[in-house]
């Protein structure tokens, strides 16, 4: 009976140092031609399908918010900033993201790697995927998220 106090704060310390998984996005420019963008993306997911699925939206994301340096298009698509823009555009950036809409803009995702483990509970796959920018642009557009070029 002396040890069960010591021992139920043992476990208690234990549970509560429980390991933080930090994934890191990769991500770099494979080729650009005639308003379309390759971008090698690397996502990560329980299943096959969540980390392509990942590696897709990161990749929009960087287009939309960050820009990828050394291309073509090296700023961002969208002005704002990224947690202004999705709180001012909240249903069009959950629906593009969240509901699967971004896939229209993709026109190729190729995986250049095996769907790898990365630790106990994620995986990860690196995928070329190749993106519409000027569909993509245009939509922004017709959605009065970004002016049009000129206006």
């Amino acid at each position: 009976m002396k040890y069960l106090l010591p021992c139920l704060f043992l476990v208690f310390c234990l549970g509560a140092c429980s390991k933080h998984v930090y994934t890191v996005q990769s991500v770099g420019l494979v080729s650009e031609q005639n308003g379309t963008i390759t971008i090698r993306s690397t996502g990560f997911g329980k299943t096959a399908d969540e980390a392509m699925n990942s590696a897709e939206q990161y990749a929009i994301e960087l287009l939309l918010f960050r820009g990828l340096p050394g291309s073509q298009q090296t700023t961002p698509l969208v002005e704002i900033d990224e947690a202004t823009a999705k709180s001012r555009y909240k249903q069009y950036f959950e629906e593009l993201l969240t509901s699967g809409r971004h896939k229209t803009f993709v026109l190729s995702a190729i995986p250049v790697s095996d769907f790898a483990k990365h630790d106990r509970s994620q995986r990860n796959m690196t995928m070329d995927i190749r993106i519409n920018l000027t569909a993509l642009r245009s939509d922004l557009e017709t959605h009065s998220i970004i002016r049009k070029f000129g206006y």
